[in-house]
């Protein structure tokens, strides 16, 4: 089992790879 904070950390680094794959592709267009 995962703890909180582990969770945690796992949502924020989601968040913020998806952020800068939005980033990215605003560049690129």
């Amino acid at each position: 089992m995962l703890s909180i904070l582990e969770k945690w950390i796992y949502v924020v680094y989601l968040k913020t790879e998806c952020t800068m794959l939005e980033t990215k592709l605003k560049k690129v267009r």
